[in-house]
């Protein structure tokens, strides 16, 4: 969804996404439940999606191998070296929209900002509020639609961008 002001090439350097402390482990990636069953096969592992209701979320697994400055837990679809190894049609939309995330503050849902992605900065923000006025928050708003399971609660390390509105 951002690769116009995002490189893979950047995001697959940092892949801070995909790793997490303990008491981050909230921001793993939920999954339709019609791909549940596929990223186990997938990923061959019969615990790697968790399912409660029709909220399925991957679960993130301690590393094997600690880099400097790492994390404790990561995606287990994530290699070290390569990055992501789902294929595109399994790869969570919370991971295509990443550092964008949708989160509900009281009442009102907004789409907010990983002020924690290395690659977020003044010009980094101004691009993605400039997509979102030119057909990014439609798309969002669709998937907001389809995928309930996609909204968090708010978190103040993010950035408020946008409101999704009552009629979307």
């Amino acid at each position: 969804m951002l690769k116009s002001v995002l490189s893979e090439k950047t995001c697959g350097q940092c892949r801070n996404c995909c790793v997490f402390y303990s008491k981050s482990r909230w921001e793993t990636p939920s999954v339709p439940v019609e791909n549940a069953e596929k990223i186990r096969s997938f990923l061959k592992c019969e615990t790697v999606v968790e399912e409660n209701g029709n909220i399925c979320k991957i679960q993130s697994v301690a590393r094997s191998e600690f880099p400097d400055g790492a994390e404790e837990y990561k995606c287990p679809a994530l290699d070290e070296n390569s990055g992501c190894t789902l294929p595109a049609e399994l790869k969570p939309i919370e991971c295509s929209m990443w550092p964008l995330r949708v989160m509900k503050d009281g009442l009102d849902v907004y789409i907010t900002l990983a002020t924690g992605c290395h690659a977020v900065d003044d010009d980094f923000t101004n691009a993605v509020n400039l997509l979102l006025k030119n057909g990014l928050y439609e798309k969002i708003s669709e998937t907001v639609k389809k995928d309930r399971a996609i909204i968090r609660d708010y978190d103040s390390s993010y950035l408020k961008l946008m409101k999704i509105t009552e009629e979307n």
